[in-house]
């Protein structure tokens, strides 16, 4: 297959995962009463649009895990979203070794929706590692 046909794949394949993470935490929100989540589907919904062509979304539990991994878990770097019972949310890049990048109290301004700045530079870091 041509870079062009595997090229086109990897987006395909990175677009469902998007849509996938945004089911799967609408069913949580929605069938489980875990409105905790909701700024993460928020945030998937909000992310789609300008990372869905470059970053897989995946989760493990509850935590939103983003990555450049052409497949589910073959990942080298990533940045995993938890939210918190205190309705904050851990936010960790990792890279060979984990690094919290803070606690946040939000992920995005939603009057503005404009991302956390902390958020928004490793989401471009990771957007821009090789695929693995």
């Amino acid at each position: 297959m041509s870079n062009a046909g595997e090229q086109s794949l990897i987006t395909q394949s990175f677009r469902q995962s998007w849509r996938a993470m945004e089911l799967f935490y609408a069913k949580l929100i929605i069938w489980q009463n875990q409105e905790r989540l909701v700024p993460i589907y928020q945030l998937i919904c909000l992310l789609q649009h300008g990372y869905c062509e470059y970053i897989r979304a995946g989760q493990s539990l509850n935590t939103l895990i983003l990555s450049r991994a052409k497949e589910h878990g073959g990942y080298k770097e990533n940045i995993m979203i938890s939210a918190r019972s205190d309705n904050k949310f851990d936010v960790f890049y990792y890279n060979g070794e984990i690094q919290q990048i803070d606690v946040l109290d939000q992920l995005f301004d939603p009057e503005f929706l404009k991302l956390d700045a902390r958020l928004q530079d490793f989401l471009e870091q990771l957007k821009n590692c090789p695929l693995t």
